[in-house]
């Protein structure tokens, strides 16, 4: 009788142990599912143990290198800073880096947004990115030197929301 009330309990609750995540789509629509998604983020792990805190759905490609400053002694994205929320009406979104020392005549500085590449080289550690859909974005910039990636930051995952006002509702 206790193992039938045992298997009985544990049969109710396995729809518990769900993970939950949230996701914001192109047209700023917020959803909850029991499945990621690219650009979806963990709120929630119902499963044994605790929690986790939030995170990004893994939308780094298999090859994508993770931080690794090189033979620099800083590399590193100051904004956005990891989880920050980008109103959408911010366009273009600034980018800054921090790069100690700088960059030789033969290196090339590139972004990634989302496990891609963004077209064109900088010689600058600032600019701006446009056209970000809403969303959560993966950011990471890699110095390159020819063929050979020989930096990266760590990635960050900033977030863009339509309609969000950053200084609040009005008095």
């Amino acid at each position: 009788m206790g193992y039938l009330i045992v298997s009985l309990l544990a049969i109710l609750a396995s729809p518990l142990a769900a993970d939950v995540y949230r996701h914001v789509d192109e047209q700023g629509r917020v959803t909850f599912s029991d499945r990621a998604v690219p650009g979806s983020v963990l709120v929630e792990s119902r499963g044994s143990g605790p929690p986790p805190a939030a995170r990004p759905f893994d939308t780094v490609a298999p090859d994508e290198p993770t931080g690794d400053p090189g033979p620099f002694e800083a590399f590193e994205i100051l904004e956005p800073a990891d989880g920050d929320i980008v109103p959408h009406n911010e366009d273009p979104v600034a980018i800054r880096l921090l790069l100690i020392p700088s960059l030789m005549p033969e290196q090339r500085l590139q972004l990634r947004v989302n496990g891609q590449l963004v077209p064109g080289d900088l010689r600058e550690t600032q600019t701006a990115l446009q056209g970000l859909a809403p969303g959560s974005h993966r950011l990471q910039a890699v110095i390159r030197d020819g063929d050979d990636v020989i930096a990266t930051t760590d990635p960050i995952v900033f977030h863009r929301r339509p309609g969000l006002d950053p200084t609040g509702p009005a008095p």
